[in-house]
């Protein structure tokens, strides 16, 4: 079985494990990096992935727009910030809020860019005070939550947190208010027995099981730090997306992209923000000519 599959390419490599060499194997075989097989496969394991890509809706540009950002400071293109912006206007406002806070955020001109942490605590208080001052403008979408919660049957656990978020202590709720966008669907497993909403209470709710598990993993493999690039422009992401009140699950997909990332990379500190220099040409060393003998 064993030499079968070496003759075809199939077996697993004893280097550049990370999820037991399976699918640096498969990349092998099929002429993809190891990264890339790693990355496929767990994206594979949420169903978003799956509708997304059949249906090309706004989770994948979602996706093509984090690629754009990331290409942008990885490379410092100017073509992939135009893209990105563009992309942005079609997915959600959301998103060109994001690009906006992103670019301030890992600006020289930020005295604290450098201090993650400290830029976080920075965002979400700013975040707080924009959201009591722009009441006027959010009034539409307040509106839209109020109805939807008058008809929600829940135990009104988010419904208070929106309300503390009204009164500005978005900043101290945020932890709570995350947990329940990301994690709190896919607790309910007990819908997966009778659906009444197949996309709400099968895809949804299995998506966020999926982001819940691999929260785990990051957490388990001591991944989950600010030092890494991807986890901490998932934050900044959460940050700008949970301030919405409309509970919206699925506009956290582009997280779990973030979060497959980086537990597929080999160096989870390896920077993908930072400009990666360019290799310069080894300057060969000049042989002299032998002197002639006297």
């Amino acid at each position: 079985m064993t030499d079968a599959a070496a003759k075809i390419g199939t077996v697993r490599p004893r280097t550049s494990r990370v999820l037991g060499g399976v699918c640096a194997g498969l990349g092998r075989r099929f002429g993809v990096t190891p990264w890339t097989a790693r990355l496929l496969f767990v994206l594979l394991l949420n169903p978003i992935t799956v509708s997304s890509v059949l249906s090309v809706n706004k989770e994948i540009l979602a996706v093509a727009f984090i690629a754009l950002l990331v290409r942008f400071y990885a490379a410092r293109s100017l073509t992939a910030l135009v893209c990105a912006a563009l992309v942005s206007v079609l997915v959600r406002w959301q998103m060109t809020l994001l690009l906006l806070v992103t670019l301030a955020l890992l600006s020289p001109l930020n005295p604290v860019h450098r201090r993650r942490v400290t830029t976080l605590v920075v965002l979400l208080a700013t975040l707080s005070i924009l959201y009591v001052l722009l009441e006027e403008a959010l009034a539409p979408i307040r509106l839209n939550f109020e109805s939807a919660a008058a008809d929600y049957e829940g135990s009104g656990l988010y419904e208070q947190l929106v309300n503390l978020q009204n009164q500005g202590w978005y900043w101290a709720i945020f932890p709570v208010k995350a947990a329940h966008l990301l994690f709190g669907m896919g607790l309910r497993l007990d819908r997966l027995v009778a659906p009444t909403n197949w996309y709400s209470d099968v895809w949804q709710l299995l998506h966020s099981t999926s982001l819940l598990v691999l929260f785990v993993v990051l957490l388990w493999r001591g991944r989950f730090t600010t030092k890494n690039d991807l986890v901490y422009l998932s934050v900044v992401y959460i940050a700008v997306f949970a301030i919405t009140p409309i509970y919206t699950p699925r506009y956290f997909y582009p997280v779990y992209v973030f979060w497959a990332a980086a537990l597929c990379t080999r160096d989870p500190l390896s920077p993908i923000l930072a400009r990666r220099p360019t290799p310069r040409a080894r300057r060969r060393p000049v042989q002299l000519a032998p002197s002639p003998a006297r």
